[in-house]
């Protein structure tokens, strides 16, 4: 039976004692009888619980097993000087399965479902690792995952914007297979060390090509500053060049040293970002700025500036979401690249269901002249859900 198959037939399983579970559990009141109270949250809480078929940390074998899932769309448009275009995308639809058994080991998987043409409905794995926890200051994992680097790319699942700054996907590689070990200690400490192969397939890679290096070293000064948090940290990503090593970016380092605080009602992310590039490729440096103010529980509103520069001619590539799809783009490579973004999130279940909408307007400078000046604005508005 090959992966997907597989994979295919224990989605379809793990949906079925879903259902089950859902046939003999009784839904919440959604409101008492004199309708002095709302109950909303509790049948949110109710209903994303469903999924969950064991939680029970004093089990002997499974403490957790659960359904996961993730569905992202959005509408969008580009209006520039070099052109414009708007559509619909189903951005991410993802489901998997997620274990912890015997209370040092956890299985995760997520599949990666192609919402735009549905044969084959499996394009790839997202994420599917194991682990074994030792304590709180040392987990080891084997499979594959997001990489460490930037303050920004962490889980789309609790993403501020709708799409993240330039700079961050210039450098950042897609999901990478390999061994790595993260944790905490002391006071306030974390750490992740990774080793991964530097190919690329709709699994785990063949591991028969160079090598990522990856390490992050974070504090978190909560406690020092009084605040809900204030995390400084330092991510590292190298290559080593490697001509097999499709996955990796053509950077040899790169280095990102990342600060994210919440204030109250106020929170603020700053990125310094830094790329050496191999062989041809142009040396890269920039910085994100990114406020954030909570108006409310439910509502929040989100700005972001960003910075990115190249020491060489056609160093940036306009992003491919959605800058690229402006229909009468004469080239998009350039040199120096700022965008403003503002956006408001209204958070209906946390970060599990939600709406973001936000603009911006972004600028890139072509010191060759051949094609890639860009001004434009950009906006999006989409749902975001997972479980």
């Amino acid at each position: 039976m090959n992966c997907s198959l597989l994979l295919h037939a224990a989605a379809s399983t793990l949906l079925a004692l879903t259902a089950a579970k859902a046939g003999v559990e009784e839904a919440p009141v959604i409101a008492d009888p004199a309708g002095l109270t709302t109950t909303s949250e509790s049948f949110a809480d109710w209903l994303w619980g469903l999924p969950i078929l064991i939680d029970d940390p004093n089990a002997g074998f499974i403490q957790k097993l659960a359904i996961t899932g993730r569905y992202h769309g959005q509408a969008w448009f580009v209006d520039s000087d070099q052109g414009e275009g708007s559509d619909w995308e189903n951005r991410r639809l993802w489901v998997g399965a997620d274990m912890t058994f015997l209370k040092k080991f956890r299985v995760k998987a997520d599949v990666v479902l192609d919402a735009e043409n549905w044969d084959p409905a499996y394009s790839n794995l997202y994420e599917a690792y194991a682990s074994y926890k030792h304590n709180d200051a040392f987990t080891f994992n084997f499979g594959r995952r997001e990489p460490i680097l930037t303050q920004e790319f962490h889980s789309s699942k609790t993403i501020l914007t709708l799409e993240r700054s330039l700079l961050v996907n210039t450098l950042h590689p897609e999901n990478i297979a390999g061994w790595w070990a993260n944790g905490s200690f002391g006071d306030g400490w974390q750490y992740d060390l990774g080793l991964y192969s530097g190919t690329l397939d709709k699994e785990l890679g063949s591991f028969d090509a160079g090598w990522v290096y990856m390490a992050s070293l974070g504090y978190d000064f909560a406690k020092l500053a009084g605040t809900g948090k204030s995390l400084l940290r330092l991510d590292y990503l190298g290559n080593d060049g490697d001509a097999g090593n499709n996955q990796a970016k053509p950077y040899e380092h790169s280095v990102s040293l990342n600060y994210t605080g919440e204030y109250g009602k106020f929170g603020m992310i700053t990125d310094v970002m830094f790329g050496s590039g191999l062989d041809s490729t142009s040396d890269v440096w920039g910085l994100v700025l990114m406020p954030t103010y909570n108006i409310s529980e439910k509502l929040q509103l989100v700005g972001r500036y960003q910075f990115a520069n190249s020491e060489d001619p056609n160093g940036l590539n306009l992003q491919r979401r959605y800058e690229r799809q402006a229909d009468a783009l004469p080239g998009t490579r350039g040199d120096q690249y700022q965008a403003f973004y503002a956006g408001i999130n209204y958070y209906i279940h946390q970060h599990k269901l939600k709406v973001m909408t936000g603009i911006e307007y972004s600028m890139m400078d072509d010191a060759a002249n051949d094609g890639g000046e860009f001004d434009g604005w950009s906006g999006f508005a989409g749902l975001r859900l997972y479980f």
